[in-house]
């Protein structure tokens, strides 16, 4: 079969993150995409896990080993993006048949191992796991009704639920004698776009946790500390939305492949750049509250600022009483008739109070 070496590049590039090669998706320009006979849809699925591990980022402990990136707790959640891809090749054989390799990763399971890039095995941890809101929402089939009832996909793995769907049958308008790619892609397109749909629901949960005024605390460190959290998480988010809407986008011009009109492809194509939009607006509402906590940290620590101001005053105020005390003293102690119990002691009081006030006065004026 022969296969092009970017179909096997563009799967396992972003599991790599190579900065010393240019990424497969970027090395070719659309017309030349335009005659591939490959296609790779990059995507996340979300879990929630029990506890976080310390890292931020790390990798699932597989064959190809996909980045899993900790998120902020959200609303008491600890949640995580895993990465995952698909991709598709097709073949036409010397007598007119058809060859397809796909191409996915792993299930995930109950219990997720990942493990620290760069690291072995023995520094791995394994977390329990389970998917966010259930997995994604099953999608209706024409089909449906041939399988038995109550069935439904696993959502575990893409492989179970396209093993799954394909049992049922094609898809309608699939030309069996030669399918294009979009044909045989449709069941993981519709579930990848489902995938979507719990990634726009995680951006609206994140940007309504971060939109909220400054609380009235008594510890402005706590404070600081928290918005200094969410400036972070802002930021990392919009640089998120700007490489979803790259995956998606590299999606829709798979569909648009399709020159068919009618269903399922009008469909899909509308549900993907419905995803498009949203994504969007998402992106632009998060980076709409990065000047508002940067603001909000501003203050902050404008407030810190004017306690240490207030702290550093008392302190001068203190100076201006003690110092022209002290100066008094050593002046008259160089005689002991000024001393206490001497005769003129009380000479003492009567030039230090005097020239304490006025130091006083000068430092107010």
């Amino acid at each position: 079969m022969d296969l092009d070496p970017f179909f096997f590049a563009s799967h396992l590039y972003a599991a790599e993150g190579l900065t010393s090669a240019r990424a497969p998706p970027n090395s070719l320009l659309p017309s030349q995409k335009r005659h591939q006979n490959f296609a790779t849809i990059l995507y996340h699925r979300i879990i929630q896990v029990n506890v976080a591990p310390g890292p931020r980022k790390m990798r699932r402990s597989m064959n190809v080993p996909r980045r899993t990136t900790f998120l902020p707790a959200i609303e008491n959640l600890q949640l995580a993006l895993v990465q995952h891809a698909y991709s598709i090749a097709k073949s036409i054989c010397s007598n007119g048949s058809w060859k397809c390799v796909v191409l996915v990763d792993s299930p995930l399971t109950t219990y997720t191992k990942l493990r620290t890039h760069g690291q072995s095995d023995s520094s791995s941890v394994t977390l329990k796991t389970e998917l966010f809101q259930g997995g994604y929402e099953d999608f209706p089939s024409s089909h449906r009704e041939e399988t038995a009832h109550g069935s439904r996909p696993q959502k575990q793995g893409l492989l179970d639920d396209l093993l799954f769907y394909w049992r049922q049958g094609p898809p309608d308008h699939f030309v069996i004698g030669n399918p294009s790619l979009v044909q045989l892609s449709y069941f993981a397109l519709r579930i990848i776009s489902a995938e979507w749909v719990n990634y726009e629901t995680l951006m609206n949960i994140t940007a309504r946790d971060l939109e909220y005024t400054i609380p009235d605390v008594p510890d402005p460190g706590v404070e600081m500390e928290k918005l200094n959290q969410n400036l972070k998480s802002l930021q990392s988010w919009q640089r998120r939305s700007k490489a979803t809407q790259i995956k998606i986008k590299s999606a829709i011009h798979l569909v648009k492949r399709e020159n068919r009109d009618g269903e399922p492809w009008n469909s899909l194509l509308e549900d993907y750049q419905h995803l498009s939009e949203n994504m969007l607006d998402y992106g632009e509402r998060l980076a709409r509250m990065l000047p508002m906590v940067a603001s909000f940290v501003q203050i902050i620590d404008a407030r810190r600022s004017l306690a240490e101001t207030t702290n550093i005053s008392r302190l001068t105020i203190l100076a201006l009483v003690f110092v022209p005390l002290t100066f008094v003293t050593g002046v008259f102690s160089m005689n002991p008739k000024f001393g206490p119990g001497g005769a003129h002691f009380w000479l003492y009081f009567a030039v230090a109070l005097p020239m304490t006030i006025v130091m006083f006065c000068v430092a107010r004026s």
